[in-house]
C-alpha cells in the first residue's frame, strides 16, 4: 500500500474530479449486485489530461517502490476494460511491454484471451482501475499464470479493501497495492465537508455491514 500521505493526495484528486459519488438515500448498484452508496468511477479519469497524467505518474512510483525491495518487473497487463488506458499510460511511461487480458475470449478470430505478445518469462504488473470484488483482477491474474506469466503485483488506483477480497488475493498469492481505499476517501470527503456527519456514520456503517 502507499503512504498515508499519498493516499490522501489520490483521494483527494478523485473527490474533485467527480469520480466519487456519495448517495446514502438512493444507494448506487455494482455489477456485482452489491447496492452502496458510495460510487468510483475512474473511467473519468481519462478525460481529465492533467489527472491521468497525475495517476499514472503515482502508479509508477508505486511500482518503482515495489520494484526497490524485489525483482523488477517485465511486462504491463491491464484489466479488460477499466485498466487498459491506466496500464497504456504506466506501460509508456516505463517503457515496458503491454498486454491486456479479456473477461472471456471472443467468439472470432485467433479467441484470444491475452491481447498482445507475451515475452517470455514476463514478471508482470496487472493494473485495474477499481478493485471491489476483485473478480476480474483475480480472474486475469489466472489466465496470465496459466499462459505461463509470473504476476508479481496487481497494481489499482483504489481499493474498498473488502475482508473477503483481500482473503482472496492472499489465498490465492496475489500481492496487491493501490493508490488510495475506502476509509481514506471517507475520511477526506469528511474533512472536505463533501460528507456531513451522518452521511460519514451511515457509509462507513455499510462497510461494516458488507465486512462482517
Amino acid at each position: 500500500m502507499s503512504a498515508p500521505f499519498a493516499r490522501e493526495v489520490v483521494a483527494g484528486l478523485l473527490l474533485e474530479s467527480g469520480c466519487v459519488l456519495f448517495n446514502v438515500e438512493h444507494p448506487f448498484r455494482y455489477a456485482s449486485g452489491i447496492l452502496s452508496p458510495i460510487y468510483t468511477d475512474c473511467r473519468r479519469v481519462i478525460s481529465e489530461p492533467k489527472l491521468r497524467g497525475q495517476i499514472a505518474d503515482m502508479l509508477r512510483e508505486a511500482l518503482e517502490a515495489r520494484e526497490a525491495s524485489g525483482a523488477p518487473f517485465t511486462l504491463v497487463a491491464g484489466v479488460a476494460t477499466a485498466g487498459i488506458p491506466h496500464a497504456t499510460l504506466l506501460a509508456d511511461r516505463t517503457g515496458l511491454p503491454l498486454v491486456y487480458v479479456r473477461g472471456e475470449a471472443k467468439e472470432h478470430g485467433t479467441r484470444r484471451l491475452i491481447e498482445g505478445n507475451l515475452p517470455q518469462e514476463a514478471r508482470a504488473v496487472l493494473i485495474e482501475d477499481v478493485i471491489s470484488t476483485g473478480r476480474s483482477a483475480l480472474s486475469a491474474a489466472r489466465t496470465l499464470r496459466n499462459a505461463g506469466v509470473e504476476v508479481g503485483l496487481c497494481l489499482s488506483i483504489m481499493s474498498y479493501e473488502f475482508k473477503t477480497t483481500v482473503a482472496e488475493f492472499e489465498a490465492t498469492a496475489l500481492p496487491r497495492a493501490s493508490l488510495t481505499d475506502f476509509q481514506t476517501l471517507v475520511e477526506v470527503a469528511s474533512r472536505s465537508e463533501i460528507l456531513n456527519a451522518g452521511q460519514r456514520k451511515e457509509v462507513l456503517r455499510w462497510w461494516q455491514d458488507v465486512n462482517p
